[in-house]
């Protein structure tokens, strides 16, 4: 199990860090986008909780400090605490005018410290029963009433700020500017669900503890949970800052199917009225290659298409208006291309 959290929590550090530092390069041309530093203050202290929480990296750091289990209070405070709280703040301007995104600010980052403290506090006054390092702080000293109070207070704050998450995402993905903004919302939505699993199985196994009730070993749930909750809360939150990336990339995508599906009607005309042709492609391999400024190839296309209709002879009835049909236009391409598909 050691070798999984290892594995799992590493990579999710390094995909929090890479999120991170995409967020901060942006942050030097927007630093006054309170939203957009708070959620890379966020994603810093889950890249730290992460890395402190695989087992191999807390061992060490345990060992380099000489005091232990506090990799476990790192994990804590700047996992739980600090990376909700800047996740909740970052959602908070997305959402809120201004002065009330900035009162609520202020609220969740007074209660944050609030949260720190105690958990410390909490974390002091267990010293005394927990004078050796543990493998895993939570499972291996819950039966200590010290440690459970810290375990549920810590759940319990985890969960609430996960829960409050969700419900913003829910209430404003319908309601958001910005198509990628709603579907960043919607992603981060299911993150926090899926990472709340975590907080009910760590409060389902104290419980059980205090209640005699003996459950099977499921401790895969933690790194399942985070594996698959954290990916998603990237995801989410840092959707809508690759809106132009992504916007473009879907034009594109675009471009180049319509302009593929034009070539058999393409290639029947540019055979029968080759002057059409400014550019043509060498080979149709060639043509599926023609990746750069498929929008100007796309024009093209549509441009010789309708020059080669011209040519041979499509529009015979002069028109009283002078103006080319539409609906004739439409007609007149998918009875060429359906001539192409049977040829």
């Amino acid at each position: 199990m050691d070798d999984i959290e290892n594995w799992t929590f590493l990579a999710c550090a390094v995909s929090c860090l890479a999120a991170c530092v995409h967020l901060a390069i942006g942050l030097r041309a927007n630093r006054q986008d309170r939203a957009l530093l708070m959620l890379t203050a966020a994603f810093g202290a889950k890249t730290a909780s992460l890395t402190l929480a695989a087992p191999g990296i807390a061992a060490i750091v345990d060992q380099l400090t000489g005091i232990p289990d506090l990799t476990a209070l790192g994990v804590h405070v700047f996992g739980g605490v600090a990376c909700s709280t800047g996740m909740l703040v970052a959602l908070s301007y997305w959402t809120y005018p201004p002065k009330q995104a900035r009162r609520r600010a202020i609220v969740w980052l007074a209660v944050s410290a609030v949260m720190a403290g105690t958990l410390v506090s909490l974390w002091l006054a267990a010293e005394h029963v927990v004078s050796s390092r543990s493998g895993n702080y939570l499972l291996d000293n819950m039966g200590q009433p010290e440690v459970a109070v810290y375990l549920v207070l810590y759940t319990v704050a985890f969960a609430a700020g996960l829960l409050e998450i969700l419900l913003l995402c829910l209430r404003y993905a319908r309601v958001a500017p910005g198509a990628w903004l709603r579907r960043g919302l919607r992603i981060t939505a299911v993150g926090a669900t899926v990472y709340l699993l975590y907080c009910a199985h760590r409060l389902i196994g104290v419980t059980a503890l205090y209640l005699h009730v003996d459950l099977p070993d499921i401790e895969f749930v933690t790194p399942l949970c985070i594996g698959a909750g954290v990916p998603l809360l990237i995801i989410g939150l840092t959707l809508p800052s690759w809106e132009s990336k992504l916007s473009a990339a879907s034009t594109w995508l675009r471009d180049y199917r319509s302009y593929q599906a034009l070539y058999p009607l393409w290639r029947d005309l540019y055979e029968r009225v080759p002057f059409i042709a400014l550019d043509p492609p060498t080979s149709r391999l060639a043509d599926r290659l023609r990746f750069r400024e498929i929008g100007y190839h796309l024009c093209r296309r549509v441009v010789e298409i309708n020059d080669g209709r011209l040519v041979l002879g499509a529009e015979e009835e002069p028109r009283a208006s002078g103006r080319t049909d539409l609906a004739d236009e439409v007609q007149w391409l998918v009875r060429m291309s359906r001539q192409s598909r049977i040829a």
